[in-house]
């Protein structure tokens, strides 16, 4: 959880964990079946994380696109040569973008 100025957030997770506990608790009914409600803080806890990949996932499809309309060939041949992509004299500039996007994804 961060805590910045006025407004509140939270990770994907941990609100997924936090909703599942929270289904969970009030299906069963009693708090004496913490099976169960660890059940639904997983089952929430999975769902968040694929929530969050699939974010990080149209993130970076966002940014190749960005990339692709704001860069000319030689400007994204200059990047990949700063970040030291190999290859990228015989690239084309689509080959480039998706270089370029993964080298910053990973690093």
């Amino acid at each position: 959880m961060q805590r910045d100025g006025a407004t509140f957030t939270m990770n994907p997770v941990t609100l997924g964990a936090l909703l599942g506990g929270l289904i969970a608790f009030v299906a069963s009914g009693a708090i004496r079946e913490t099976a169960i409600v660890l059940a639904g803080g997983m089952i929430g806890a999975s769902l968040g994380w694929f929530v969050r990949r699939y974010i990080l996932r149209v993130q970076t499809f966002e940014q190749a696109i960005d990339l692709r309309e704001s860069a000319t060939k030689t400007e994204l041949y200059e990047q990949a040569q700063e970040l030291g992509i190999e290859g990228r004299s015989s690239m084309t500039k689509d080959e480039l973008v998706a270089a370029i996007t993964e080298e910053r994804t990973t690093s």
